[in-house]
């Protein structure tokens, strides 16, 4: 059994203890330890009301000086673990453990400052500080009132051979899958959400994070929120990109280096056959703006199911030589045998200087999106090369993705609403565009990540950032996977042909001339629609889906010989507006004045993706359109134009009769 003693701690430092034996060196059942010392109005001591600050956030911690501190005397570094215990409630406060050597401080662990009640979280209310670099030297803890919060619910903290903390993530990982579980019933009952599309059980849908593919099998690394909980990175595996199967959570916060939430990032599968998974963290000591650290995780199992902290900071922002704000999302890719890494942020325009030192968020109007170059031989090591590119007119860049064409250019695209075709001189870290930017897509499409397969093409998926919402329990999903190519300069997109396997029943229609509208058929809630029309004389045509039997709800898609755009026939109360109820027009390039048009569009229930002559996508739910009205019709106006082909595919798993 352990031998358990209330250390006092008159600035004397602490004795050393025996193999084996663990000492409960602070215990805070009775208050505060003794040589224990508040400063300040920490936590409320004394007669001092301490001031609330407003506008907290569970995943960001806001840059307020600390309303005071609790510190204890030094102490020598006795044994490979510390562990900290949480009774009960929340750990509210930031708990740091300072090191000093030779008279200086330095920070070298922090606890996180979080609104998670930690008993369920955290294994038995313990995390723990790895110290075993640190043994035999001097240190003390500092308890900052960071988010001036009333009390701090420690119990104690004991110095020890062996961590009381889960360092692998398993209590973590079984708390949020619980919080998903729970919610799964409620988000599936919302007859709106999509059923085909790949998401997570319930919670937020945030940005995808990796595909990587092993032995014919997809691996798709996705970031969620599960509601009311920090986000993780969850797994999902495929044989054919139409049916997805749920495996367990790929990455977590590290609670014990201070992170409270893990953020976007990408996945790759090294020359150790291991899969790389590399992550923004975000915490107490990491906050957005200022002190971005990017994470790495590698798996220990051959299925990719299982995966293991290397290093919570492998990359900081002291390893970039240049005043940047706003550093995240690293995405990682190969060229040759060397690997490459891009982080996105900020920097300051020229003339801006005088911003760098100082601890604050730089103005929009003086900094501008960039991309920081980082080179590895071995996936562990990163070395900054340069900034490769910079923004001409957007404040910040994040998730950025490189795909290499056959002819050495490259497409950039940061976000997946634009991209940028040129070249990236990898030696040099930079990359030049050989022509302006285009976009992407013009509805919800956001945040994708790519993987050039073995027949040589180049697949996508992204996140498609709206639908449902919190009180269904499930927000956003994953776009149907996407074929990307090159017609010259112009990104080609159309549906991978995996999605063919999803097609049952077809019905087909050609050859109508039409002016005005005409009902043309009636489908259920899930279906693909590939569809050619001529403009003739007309001066518009184009189709209405999800249409009602009286024509006065829908959803019209117009073609007018130059661009498309997208509308609500009737869209909601006129109290209530949204950016995609008025036209936005999607331009096809190299249209040339072609009268003829193609729309390709899949119907998910209260989704609906569109593709514009295999070219410019539009996304968006329409979830305002009630699922009885499944009418399609046709229309001309100002003419008459043709129907030159017309082909619908009810869609359903294999499975599914």
């Amino acid at each position: 059994m352990a031998y358990k003693m209330t250390m006092a701690i008159l600035g004397m430092g602490v004795m050393l203890f025996s193999p084996g034996i663990e000492a409960a060196d602070f215990d805070f059942s009775a208050g505060l330890p003794p040589g224990w010392i508040a400063k300040g109005d920490a936590f409320g001591s004394g007669d001092k009301a301490v001031k609330q600050i407003s506008d907290l956030s569970l995943y960001y911690a806001k840059a307020e000086p600390a309303a005071g501190i609790i510190v204890s005397a030094e102490f020598t570094i006795t044994t490979p673990y510390l562990n900290i215990q949480v009774d009960g409630g929340t750990l509210k406060g930031r708990l740091s453990l300072i090191r000093v050597l030779d008279g200086n401080r330095q920070v070298i662990r922090k606890s996180l400052a979080s609104n998670l009640q930690i008993n369920g979280w955290l294994k038995g209310g313990w995390f723990t500080f790895d110290v075993r670099d640190y043994l035999g030297e001097k240190a003390y803890f500092q308890l900052s009132d960071c988010r001036s919060l009333s009390q701090v619910n420690l119990k104690q903290i004991l110095f020890g051979n062996e961590p009381r903390g889960d360092f692998s993530g398993k209590v973590y990982i079984e708390a949020t899958q619980q919080v998903l579980d729970r919610d799964k019933a409620t988000a599936d009952a919302d007859p709106f959400r999509p059923v085909l599309h790949a998401q997570a059980a319930s919670g937020k849908t945030w940005d995808a994070n990796g595909l990587v593919c092993k032995d014919g099998l997809y691996h798709f690394f996705y970031l969620i929120a599960p509601n009311g909980a920090p986000p993780v990175q969850g797994h999902k595996v495929s044989t054919d990109l139409v049916a997805w199967e749920e495996r367990p959570i790929a990455a977590w916060p590290s609670v014990e280096a201070g992170e409270e939430g893990v953020w976007s990032g990408s996945a790759a599968i090294g020359d150790d056959g291991r899969c790389h998974i590399f992550y923004s963290g975000i915490g107490p000591d990491r906050s957005s703006i200022f002190s971005h650290r990017q994470g790495h995780l590698v798996s220990t199992d051959s299925s990719f199911d299982q995966f293991e902290k290397v290093n919570a900071s492998m990359i900081t922002m002291d390893d970039i030589p240049v005043p940047a704000q706003s550093v995240r999302d690293p995405f990682v890719f190969r060229d040759g045998k060397t690997w490459y890494l891009t982080l996105t942020g900020s920097v300051l325009k020229d003339g801006n200087e005088a911003l760098a030192d100082q601890k604050i968020k730089w103005p929009d109007s003086a900094i501008q999106g960039a991309v920081f170059l980082f080179r590895s031989e071995n996936l562990y090591d990163w070395k900054f090369e340069g900034i490769a590119c910079k923004s001409e007119n957007k404040p910040l860049w994040e998730v950025s993705d490189f795909i290499k064409r056959k002819d050495g250019l490259w497409l950039f695209s940061p976000g997946g609403k634009e991209y940028h075709i040129g070249r990236f001189d990898l030696d040099n870290a930079t990359f030049e565009p050989v022509r302006p930017q285009e976009k992407i897509s013009i509805g919800e499409f956001y945040a994708y990540h790519s993987i050039t397969v073995p027949d040589r093409r180049h697949l996508v998926m992204g996140r498609l950032t709206d639908g449902g919402g919190t009180a269904k329990k499930w927000v956003g999903t994953y776009a149907f996977p996407r074929e990307w190519s090159f017609d010259g300069n112009t990104l080609i997109q159309k549906p991978a042909r995996e999605l063919q396997g999803l097609r049952k029943e077809h019905f087909s229609h050609a050859g109508t001339v039409l002016s005005g509208v005409q009902p043309i058929d009636k489908v259920d809630t899930e279906y693909e629609l590939l569809v050619e029309m001529d403009l003739g004389t007309a001066s518009k045509c184009g189709l209405e889906i999800r249409r009602s039997d009286d024509g006065t709800r829908g959803y019209r898609i117009t073609w007018d010989g130059q661009k498309a755009y997208c509308q609500s026939i009737a869209p909601e109360p006129p109290e209530i507006t949204a950016w995609w109820i008025n036209p936005l027009p999607i331009v096809p390039e190299n249209k040339s004045g072609s009268k003829q048009v193609k729309f390709h569009l899949f119907v998910d229930r209260g989704l609906v993706e569109l593709f514009v002559d295999d070219q410019k996508t539009f996304e968006r739910p329409v979830e305002h359109i009630p699922l009885g009205d499944t009418g399609i019709a046709v229309f001309a106006a100002g003419g008459d134009a043709q129907v030159v082909s017309f082909d619908r595919w009810n869609l359903g798993r294999k499975n599914e009769k």
